[in-house]
């Protein structure tokens, strides 16, 4: 029988011969000493005869040589400038230990090796270099899968025994396999795991949270029952990622071992708990500095952003999902204004869903983290006064795209929690892509991850390219990502924000240096643009890559805060700021420059598909997009060369990104399929004035967990005039000729400064195809890319701009637009301009026609009496002989002023309505906004309010409970303003407890506790500790207190029976308190108080939950420690301070009805406990004035 052992001697001998064949005219192999080097060099740029020279592989546009290092001494120094050592090419980088494949194979030491056993299993390669797909093919006819790319130049692969014995065989013959050996546990091990591993066993932890990644291959069903009879408890599903599968669980520290040792493990990593990492943002962003280059100039982001033409429609966007803890109320009527359409709660929304993958009750935002950030990202804010409005003019709820469309995920409840969306980050990836999102912004990660590249990171490398492997072809979706807060260290940027794909975003200085916040950011940390923030994350990312990308302003930073009844502020730095305000919160963390960045990618999106027409543009070009437009930073802890672990490469310019300077945009329609292949493209530099900024990005395959992640190497170079830039080779912010190719990096730039001239030949070389890059076309090794080229242009033309592109004109009247005509690449044709779409009893006319180049022209549009009102489009058409450019404006004409607003609700003296009234009108003729005032006069001296709108009507901030309000409208146009409309009145809802303006407050029973003597009032109950005392009060010298102890115990307060009328507007108990008990977590207790009643002389008590007006109860008492309330809802905090509780009795009027507070324990640890003060027995109706006391002796 023919065994494949047998055939082996024939499959060496086939290789060899193959082997000699491909190295045809090398001088006879020379006996090499281990001190040599490895050397690229261009094709034929070697002597091969050359003693000391060996040719190990031609590559297209270069060959791989292995030099003695005494050969390398004696070459001419020209000569070797030309050359490039990549002696890292003999090196299998794990994140566990790096192996220099020179030396000997050796194992490591005990238990972190494995024995090379019998059956089938994982074993490594490495190739003499960069991969050929003949090489892969190779061994897969001999039955062996290569798994997965190792760097460098490495290959996980799947074999049996033989299998083993040919790599061995081929690696002993220097074929093109110079080492073979077993996938050892030491490589597929955690450091933290190694760690614990190397405890004595006394004082290893008994349980760990791990994440494991094992082969899908033949044996999977046994090696899943195998693994599932070692976990203590699954946290989540078996996910499928790339050609692995994923699981995340609990298991004892000394079974990892075993685990790991199961045939297709690839790794057994710790799972760490993830964590939660304004106009003048804006203003930054857009590089519009104060003269002193480190402030914002001036507000206007909104009215800049209006004058480039950006749609106000929200489906012109693409949806940015905000995965977070939550948003507002959980709805997508949020509860904020800010994210309606004009920032108008009765206009619709733009928040298109809210997803919740936690087990919280729904994707509410309660701590105010994700609400924030979704502000930073899209809020729209005109209104005016304070506190909507700084200072010094800028809007504080205005975002960073406030047209687009948002979403939320909430994945914090209040811990990371995945486990409504399969959890596991891949599952989360997957439902944010069948969710309709397109940009997902991520202010969370591991930042105690920060030296491993781990399957978070995969999954995202993946999710990028493939967001929904069950979806057949590749679901492409961008993700942002926040650096981490672990600066300023380096290497100190977690997962998933050092994976390759994903756009990783630091933190720089906002400019708001007013107060130190709830962080400890100082004035001093946000006081200049120009520096990098302390606490922002620092690369490099595992594998030395370049990590952050950008940064943007991240303290101090300003939004909306939370809408949602339990807000607490638990998630921001400071509740609310300013303080005597509830509308706006204050933060500061690269958690809130990410989702400026994310908003700036919406605009960008936009701008790319109706600017340019490059529709769904790939998360490739979108990341060299945003890298091609940068304000180099030269502060504190910036000034640096790029690209550089503080600030990446910059920090995003918009308003380079929106100008009007010719771009050169490839979007991954070239795909280079084997190592040494090239691609070029010749362009010219288009204006002196500015920079030329290439950017080279791909969207790499994803790297093998817990190693050096680069899979395919693809290299930038520039030729200008003889000189070549190679990418990412710069001092300071500018490139610098010389140096030698990035093998580390997926993202490359070359950045020029202006006044650069001449002929651009930009080439992109693909180094090494190791992986497949661009799953799905049918080959296994290969890799598309994205380029942006900045101020490039590939022919003579010219560019056509206006100033205005929104124009409003009074009729009779005219008004005018500044035309701004630019030659590019030398373009010297005179170009006529013409204008069509003008209604009729409407002209245009220019000033200068033709024009010559560089030239300006100015349209002066007039209309006459007869012209109608409405809005058209105004184009602009220049013609030279060889091309032609349009533009379009916008122009409103009106014909009148606007008549008088006719109001609709409020209606006219409407009574308790909500403190967020809903005010509407009718619209009116030629209207082109409208102005709402509320004030708390009829002469309007107090305008607390006022707003400039869009549309017919509009929700303001919370209003005072109880409160007599004015309001009126008017319309405004380029004619002018109407008249206001008539002023009508109305007062606001009373708050829990208050009775409504015009009826009278009757105090049933009103006790502050004031006396000793209270015979009235009775406690009992186990370990009673009931007691009048002194050491805190609300008001007066006394409160009923009770001690939360430390043993299991029932205390309960009992009031005297109090006779409840049975006709009023309503009734209400009201009692002040004070709690320091026992609390569990920020969602349960241990210990609790409940407030209960009875209306059956004692006999039976009934609780008061459903009842609560304000201060809901915090959460359900513990089962496990023996309170007697086990299982129930109570208060518990620690502490909370004096709060007013308000009960409805209204269902209890006619009865006479008992009041008990109780206070319930458990068996071990006691807190101060609990204070009762003031309380109040309260009914309201018209026309009463009196007060009925409970017969408390000495009052």
């Amino acid at each position: 029988m023919c065994t494949k052992r047998t055939v082996l001697f024939f499959v060496l001998l086939f290789i060899g011969s193959w082997w000699l064949s491909a190295r045809a005219g090398v001088s006879e192999a020379n006996e090499m000493s281990y001190a040599y080097h490895k050397v690229v060099a261009p094709a034929g740029l070697l002597n091969e005869q050359m003693k000391g020279v060996e040719l190990l592989q031609v590559y297209g546009s270069y060959s791989l040589y292995r030099i003695t290092a005494e050969t390398w001494e004696i070459l001419p120094a020209d000569l070797r400038m030309q050359l490039q050592l990549v002696d890292e090419m003999d090196r299998l980088l794990f994140a566990s230990q790096v192996i220099d494949t020179r030396q000997p194979v050796h194992s490591p030491i005990a238990p972190f090796s494995v024995a090379d056993t019998k059956g089938v299993g994982l074993y490594l390669v490495q190739f003499i270099g960069p991969i050929r797909e003949e090489w892969l093919a190779f061994l897969l006819a001999q039955g062996i899968e290569p798994v997965h790319y190792v760097a460098n130049n490495g290959y996980l692969v799947w074999t049996d025994e033989d299998g083993r014995f040919l790599l061995n065989q081929l690696a002993r013959e220097k074929t093109f396999i110079q080492y073979a050996a077993p996938y050892h546990l030491l490589y597929r091990l955690g450091p933290s795991i190694l760690a614990r591993l190397n405890q004595p066993p006394k004082t290893r932890p008994e349980l760990v949270h791990v994440e494991i990644q094992m082969l899908r291959h033949p044996d999977l069903v046994e090696t899943t029952e195998q693994i599932e009879k070692l976990l203590v408890t699954p946290l989540s599903d078996w996910e499928p990622v790339l050609n692995f599968q994923n699981r995340i669980a609990i298991m004892a520290v000394e079974d990892v071992l075993s685990l790991a040792s199961l045939p297709g493990v690839v790794w057994v990593g710790e799972r760490f708990e993830r964590e939660k990492m304004d106009e003048i943002q804006g203003v930054l962003m857009t590089a519009q500095f104060d003269t002193s280059g480190t402030g914002p100039k001036s507000p206007g982001y909104l009215s800049w952003l209006t004058s480039l033409g950006f749609s106000t429609d929200p489906l012109d966007y693409p949806i940015v999902d905000i995965t977070d803890d939550g948003i507002g109320n959980g709805t997508i009527n949020t509860g904020d204004p800010t994210f309606h359409q004009f920032g108008n709660a009765t206009n619709p929304t733009r928040v298109v869903y809210i997803e919740n993958c936690t087990g919280a009750a729904d994707g509410g935002g309660e701590d105010g983290h994700g609400h924030l950030n979704l502000s930073i990202a899209g809020g729209y804010d005109v209104r005016s006064g304070f506190p909507y409005v700084d200072n010094n003019g800028y809007q504080r709820g205005l975002g960073i795209n406030p047209f687009g469309r948002f979403a939320g995920t909430r994945v914090f409840g209040p811990s990371f929690d995945l486990s409504q969306c399969g959890g596991t980050e891949s599952g989360l990836i997957e439902r944010t892509y069948f969710n309709g999102a397109q940009i997902s912004s991520n202010s969370w990660g591991c930042s105690f991850c920060a030296s491993i590249y781990d399957l978070a990171s995969q999954a995202y490398d993946a999710g990028t390219r493939d967001a929904s492997p069950s979806t057949p072809g590749n679901q492409e979706l961008l993700f942002i990502f926040s650096a981490g807060n672990s600066g300023p260290g380096n290497n100190t940027i977690g997962t998933p924000g050092n994976a390759k794909n994903v756009v990783t975003v630091g933190a720089s200085e906002g400019v708001r240096p007013d107060w130190t916040d709830g962080c400890n950011i100082g004035p001093s940390g946000a006081d200049s643009a120009m520096d990098i923030s302390e606490f922002s994350s620092r690369g490099p990312a595992p594998g030395g890559r370049v990590k952050p990308d950008v940064v943007a302003p991240g303290s101090h930073i300003q939004g909306t805060a939370s809408t949602n009844s339990a807000y607490d502020g638990e998630g921001v730095c400071d509740l609310y700021h300013p303080s005597d305000q509830v509308v706006f919160a204050a933060s500061s963390g690269t958690s809130h420059s990410t989702p400026a960045v994310a908003g700036a990618m919406s605009l960008y999106t936009y701008w790319l598909e109706n600017r340019y027409g490059l529709l769904q543009p790939s998360p490739a070009l979108l990341k060299a997009y945003l890298l091609a437009h940068v304000t180099y930073l030269t502060g504190d802890d910036a000034n640096d060369d790029l690209p550089s672990p503080n600030q990446g490469f910059g920090m995003p310019d918009l308003t380079a990104a929106f100008d009007e300077t010719p771009r050169y945009f490839l979007d991954q329609t070239v795909v280079l399929s084997d190592s040494g292949e090239t691609w070029r493209v010749n362009v010219s530099v288009a204006d002196l004035s500015r920079p030329v900024r290439v950017v080279l990005v791909y969207t790499d395959a994803p790297g093998l967990v817990g190693t050096s992640p680069q899979v395919n190497d693809l290299n930038l170079r520039v030729g200008l005039d003889g000189t070549d830039y190679w990418g990412n080779q710069l001092s300071g912010q500018w490139s610098v000729s010389g140096g030698t190719a990035d093998p580390a990096n997926n993202v490359e730039v070359v950045y020029l400064p202006p006044g650069t001239t001449g002929n651009l030949s930009i080439e992109v070389s693909a180094f090494n195809i190791a992986g497949d890059g661009v799953p799905g076309n049918g080959d296994d090794t290969d890799q598309d890319f994205a380029l942006v080229c900045y101020n490039c242009a590939q022919k003579p033309e010219f560019s056509l701009r206006s100033t205005p592109l929104v124009a409003s004109m009074c009729t009779p009247g005219s008004v005018s637009y500044d035309l701004t005509l630019n030659p590019i690449l030398g373009f010297s044709q005179p170009v006529t301009l013409t204008v069509s779409g003008l209604p009729s009893g409407v002209f245009g006319s220019f000033d200068v026609n033709p024009v010559t180049l560089p030239g300006s022209s100015q349209l002066t549009v007039a209309a006459g009496t007869g012209a109608s009102a409405g809005g058209v489009d105004v184009v602009v058409t220049g013609t030279a002989v060889t091309t032609t450019h349009q533009i379009t404006m916008t122009l409103d004409l009106f014909t009148a002023v606007p008549a008088a607003v006719t109001l609709q609700s409020p209606v006219n003296n409407a009574t308790s309505q909500p403190i967020k009234p809903v005010f509407t009108w009718l619209p009116v003729d030629q209207a082109a906004n409208y102005t709402i005032e509320i004030a708390t006069d009829p002469g309007f001296t107090n305008i607390i309010e006022t707003a400039n709108l869009l549309t017919t009507s509009y929700q303001p901030s919370e209003l005072t409970f109880n409160t007599n309000y004015y309001w009126r409208v008017r319309a405004n146009n380029e004619c002018g303003s109407g008249a206001n409309s008539p002023v009508y009145q109305f007062n606001t809802e009373p708050a829990p407890g208050q009775c409504a303006i015009g009826s009278t407050s009757l105090q049933l029973v009103a006790n502050n506790f004031d006396i000793a003597a209270t015979a009235n009032w009775s406690h009992t109950g186990l370990e009673d500790t009931w007691r009048l005392d002194s050491t805190r009060v609300h008001s007066g010298n006394f409160s009923f207190y009770a001690e939360d102890v430390d043993r299991v115990s029932d205390q309960i307060l009992f009031s005297p029976p109090v006779a409840l009328p049975a006709k009023f507007d309503s009734l209400t108990l009201q009692f002040w308190n004070y709690q320091a008990i026992e609390a569990q977590g920020s969602t349960g207790c241990y210990d609790g108080a409940v407030v209960e009643i009875s209306t059956d002389g004692g006999a039976s008590w009934q609780s008061l939950e459903s009842y609560l007006l304000t201060d809901p109860y915090d959460g359900m008492i513990s089962s496990g420690f023996g309170n007697p309330l086990a299982g129930a809802k109570a208060w518990c905090g620690n502490p909370q301070d004096w709060m007013n509780s308000v009960v409805s009795l209204d269902d209890f009027g006619g009865q006479t009805v008992q009041f008990r507070f109780r206070l319930a324990t458990d068996e071990s640890i006691g807190k101060e406990g609990w204070y009762i003060d003031d309380v109040v027995v309260q009914a309201c109706s018209a026309g009463l004035n009196n007060r009925i006391y409970f017969p408390v002796v000495g009052r």
